[in-house]
């Protein structure tokens, strides 16, 4: 569990589907990276892992923990969504946690957004008995040493 400390500057809320729109909106506002089933550059394609975590996981017996694991972070000045962390599974033993998108406005970076988001998801799960949380990506990605600050470690490929 972390002591996170956001500041006067930040507010932050957990995930609810009424927010699906303005997240979609937000990936394209400052060109996050869409993953292939979402590319296409519309707003259906920016809200795809919104949509799929409400509509595909919702039998999981762990469903209700992604939401709240997630994250939208609001600039309390601009009252304006400035970063957000959606995680998605759970499984049946909450065992498959995992970050769908990890994404902070250009102008705020610098603040360490993006590791608070990861430190409140690994607490809300942590608080919950569920303590993993995994990651894929290629192990040449540049955020391989940012997941490793937060104390991650490889555990060994993805059989496909």
């Amino acid at each position: 569990s972390f002591e996170i400390r956001w500041g006067e500057e930040f507010e932050v809320l957990p995930l609810t589907r009424e927010k699906e729109i303005e997240i979609g909106e937000f990936l394209l506002r400052v060109g996050a990276p869409l993953l292939p089933d979402c590319a296409d550059g519309t707003l259906a394609g920016a809200t795809y892992y919104v949509q799929r975590l409400f509509d595909h996981h919702k039998d999981d017996p762990h469903f209700e923990l992604a939401p709240k694991a997630s994250c939208m972070v609001y600039g309390r000045a601009t009252r304006q969504l400035v970063g957000v962390c959606l995680l998605g599974g759970g499984g049946p033993h909450g065992s498959l946690f995992g970050i769908y998108d990890l994404v902070v406005d250009p102008s705020f970076r610098g603040r360490e957004l993006r590791h608070k988001m990861v430190q409140r998801a690994l607490t809300v799960l942590a608080e919950h008995d569920m303590p993993k949380l995994h990651l894929w990506h290629e192990d040449s990605s540049p955020e391989v040493s940012f997941y490793q600050e937060l104390g991650f470690v490889p555990t060994g490929e993805v059989e496909r």
